[in-house]
């Protein structure tokens, strides 16, 4: 090979390198994000199907179906039953009835988008993710997900999505051989992959479903959402 390709070969080989590194480091970003979407959601759930018999701070008239729908209302109500150990009594609880509270999440592992932000413009922005945001509505990606590195925890039992699970169903609106489906957009980053967005949807019956759009951030190596708002 003459000598004046050395220089052409070393930098096909610094981008290849640079590129798989970023690459691992996405996939890498992007699961740390699902598995603490998919907690979010399944605490979530925890609260209105577990704690909601777990003896707690009366609330009278809850609206469970919009509680599943309405963040606000969720939050507001979920603020009036908690108490210092409520935590404490629900992980008992869940603990002595594992059967019994066992919930079953049906996760898609397609990451796409169904939502067009567009029209979405009621929603607020964040200052510090505008242009990420930005970004994140004009460009979609197809991506996909491994279920094998979602984490469960309050003993969800994981399921993987196929066409198969919604033609065992009864010909009625409720599932009834799960609970919910999951199902998330494509994750867009920053340069730093210090910020990130992601829409994540819930869906509990053929008639009730409920998206988030979740705007998250790193600090100190962790993963927080920093603000998440409904679609």
């Amino acid at each position: 090979m003459p000598k004046q390709f050395y220089p052409f070969l070393l930098f096909l080989l610094t981008i290849c390198f640079s590129c798989n590194k970023n690459e691992k480091i996405k996939t890498k970003e992007k699961h740390e994000i699902l598995n603490l979407v998919y907690h979010h959601f399944s605490n979530d759930l925890l609260d209105f199907v577990v704690l909601r018999e777990t003896p707690r701070k009366k609330v009278k008239n809850i609206d469970y179906n919009r509680a599943f729908t309405e963040r606000k209302y969720a939050d507001s109500i979920r603020n009036l039953m908690r108490n210092k150990d409520s935590l404490a009594k629900t992980k008992k609880r869940l603990k002595n009835n594992k059967l019994l509270y066992q919930k079953r999440f049906v996760i898609e592992t397609k990451m796409s988008r169904y939502h067009n932000l567009k029209e979405k413009t009621y929603l607020k922005i964040p200052n510090d993710f505008t242009n990420l945001y930005k970004n994140f509505v004009l460009f979609k990606e197809y991506d996909s997900l491994d279920i094998h590195k979602l984490i469960s925890i309050n003993n969800d039992s994981l399921i993987k999505f196929h066409k198969q699970l919604l033609k065992k169903e009864r010909p009625r609106p409720d599932f009834y051989n799960f609970d919910v489906i999951v199902s998330f957009s494509d994750i867009i980053f920053n340069k730093s992959y210090s910020k990130a967005i992601i829409i994540g949807t819930t869906t509990f019956s053929r008639t009730n479903s409920h998206a988030d759009i979740i705007f998250l951030e790193e600090k100190n190596k962790k993963w927080k959402i920093v603000n998440s708002q409904p679609l």
